[in-house]
């Protein structure tokens, strides 16, 4: 009969070939989801960062105290689940103390749990027990990732914004980190090479009671976090000194 088209059965081998295909396109597309970070993120990885925080009380005349000193970032575990990277960190820049809690000396880095998505969001997971955790099951960190644990998005562009807290955008740019702008990335990294075009990125995050800020390079990491206390002083500045484990920078 014209006008009908027969539909012919595809022979096996074109069917186990086309599900290869398939897989392989499949595969391909998991891959570069799960493979989207902002800097390398791999066992062995240090960013050795100067620390200098200060305290004082607002009553008048209550000296300033500074304190001086090294703060170490470090990856020692990396795992998949679900697309997911789940990283035990020493050190997570972004969970250095107030000085506040300084007590007296600069802080010693403990472990951290960091989460990397698959939409390019970097959490941070703060929990009891962090190695007790980490060594249990990885659903139980999963479980913990939202919206307000986010620190740093890949790829973004100034004016992009996450972590809102409460999960809404405030139209005068509160309470979430807000990306800003890009300016020349630094020059003088040990470790690092910096490119003639590399850029870093100015991300804040501010509330009521704090200010905190840092420069992000593509490929290297953060550069510079400094965090600012309203009312009783209390401000740290890490400044990037040294990166090991990096190898050749991202172009």
């Amino acid at each position: 009969m014209t006008g009908l088209v027969s539909c012919v059965p595809m022979p096996h081998s074109k069917r186990r070939l086309l599900s290869r295909i398939v897989l392989t396109l499949f595969s391909c597309l998991v891959t570069w989801a799960a493979a989207a970070e902002p800097f390398p993120l791999r066992p062995g990885v240090s960013w050795t960062y100067r620390l200098e925080g200060t305290t004082a009380s607002e009553k008048e005349g209550e000296a300033k105290t500074t304190l001086r000193g090294e703060w170490v970032m470090e990856v020692l575990e990396v795992r998949s689940v679900k697309l997911h990277k789940l990283l035990l960190v020493k050190g997570s820049i972004f969970a250095v103390p107030a000085p506040f809690e300084w007590e007296g000396r600069v802080p010693v880095p403990d472990l951290n749990l960091m989460v990397l998505a698959p939409d390019g969001l970097l959490h941070l997971i703060e929990v009891p027990e962090t190695r007790k955790v980490w060594d249990g099951d990885p659903k139980a960190i999963l479980a913990k990732v939202n919206r307000e644990t986010a620190v740093l998005r890949w790829p973004c562009k100034p004016g992009d914004s996450w972590a809102s807290q409460g999960g809404r955008k405030r139209k005068d740019s509160l309470y979430c980190w807000l990306a800003e702008d890009w300016f020349a990335a630094p020059e003088v990294v040990k470790g690092w090479v910096a490119q003639s075009e590399q850029k870093a990125l100015t991300v804040s995050y501010k509330s009521g009671p704090d200010n905190q800020s840092f420069a992000f390079v593509p490929g290297l990491g953060i550069t510079r976090f400094d965090s600012s206390h309203h009312g009783d002083v209390a401000e740290f500045s890490a400044e990037l000194v040294q990166v090991r484990g990096l190898g050749e920078p991202v172009r």
